[in-house]
């Protein structure tokens, strides 16, 4: 599962209409994006717009059953998934993610990153034993105006 005590700061063109927002809770992904594609094939954030100054953060909370989850991922491929009622979009020009126990991973471009105590010794055998990048704990992410992120399918 992924961590609660997440807090946005919603770009003005947000639904909060900007300022900070704190969205407690269990969740079982947290996708922030600043393009539209992780893949060819899925499209995480279809509301993205290069260079609007954001990042756009899916939300997927704990809760939805293996079947909803399934149907989500299917859906990815075109962006609908954001209209399922388990799935939470922000705007955003900040993120601070903090996790809500001790078990979870963070990937970083589809790399695992961090690992939460917990989770470690349930890692793809790859990954045993092994001494990952990061540290499972508080994460702020701040978008800087200037920089071009690029797709390139």
């Amino acid at each position: 599962g992924g961590g609660g005590g997440t807090q946005i700061f919603e770009s003005s063109g947000g639904k909060g209409g900007g300022g900070w927002k704190v969205v407690d809770g269990s969740f079982l992904l947290v996708w922030a994006m600043t393009v539209t594609h992780a893949a060819t094939d899925l499209k995480v954030a279809p509301h993205k717009r290069m260079g609007d100054g954001s990042m756009d953060v899916v939300l997927i909370r704990d809760g939805a059953t293996r079947a909803q989850i399934t149907y989500l991922f299917l859906q990815l491929e075109h962006g609908t998934h954001v209209n399922a009622p388990y799935v939470e979009y922000y705007k955003v020009s900040e993120l601070i993610w903090e996790p809500n126990g001790s078990s979870g991973i963070i990937c970083i471009d589809g790399e695992l990153s961090a690992a939460g105590p917990e989770t470690q010794d349930r890692l793809p055998k790859m990954h045993l034993g092994k001494e990952l990048p990061m540290s499972y704990e508080k994460m702020h992410i701040k978008i800087q105006k200037g920089l071009l992120p690029t797709f390139v399918p």
